[in-house]
């Protein structure tokens, strides 16, 4: 019995002394939209005419992203030698557990990649969009013509990813767990 309690007790401290995710602000104060730390990866590449296409959508997806406000993008170096690191296949398909390990790694809450596909002269471009704490998949895509404008159909490409991430974040990223929280779960057990 007396050992039981010394480990509630200890318990009990634990979770009073771990870092908590934000801090409670006034409720008069309107809270600022999130900024998200992402990941784009390369895509992968489906058909005999997108050969080389992979990597011009992630560095266009990229530079897309890059501008929006509201997503914070994980260096492209760091990203290089991590994948390197965990033997990902470098075509940039990952799976969600793999973008949890990912996500640990780099800081990054959400992993970008996808697939460039031709079927029958059409272009289409798919995103996946993968929440590393949560392992949740949302998916955007576009579509145009093979031999048309690449960087265009990117940058729609890219403005769907963005709207989606700060549309459904609350789907792709882990809810913040209050220390108050916290102590009434373990005052619950105790």
């Amino acid at each position: 019995m007396r050992n039981d309690r010394y480990v509630a007790w200890l318990t009990l401290l634990a979770a009073v002394s771990m870092p908590c995710f934000g801090a409670e602000e006034p409720a008069d104060e309107k809270k600022p939209p999130a900024v998200y730390p992402a990941a784009v990866l390369p895509f992968r590449e489906h058909g005999s005419g997108v050969k080389g296409y992979g990597l011009k959508v992630s560095n266009v997806l990229f530079a897309s992203l890059a501008a929006n406000e509201n997503l914070y993008l994980v260096d492209r170096v760091e990203l290089t030698k991590l994948l390197a690191e965990l033997e990902l296949n470098i075509s940039g398909m990952v799976k969600p557990g793999e973008a949890t390990r990912i996500g640990q790694l780099t800081g990054a809450k959400i992993i970008i990649t996808g697939s460039v596909i031709e079927v029958d002269r059409t272009l289409y471009l798919i995103a996946k969009i993968i929440g590393t704490e949560t392992s949740r998949v949302l998916g955007e895509s576009v579509k145009g013509k093979t031999g048309g404008d690449l960087a265009e159909l990117v940058e729609v490409l890219g403005k769907k990813v963005a709207a989606t991430v700060v549309k459904k974040s609350g789907k792709l990223v882990a809810t913040p767990i209050k220390t108050e929280d916290r102590i009434k779960a373990l005052e619950k057990l105790l």
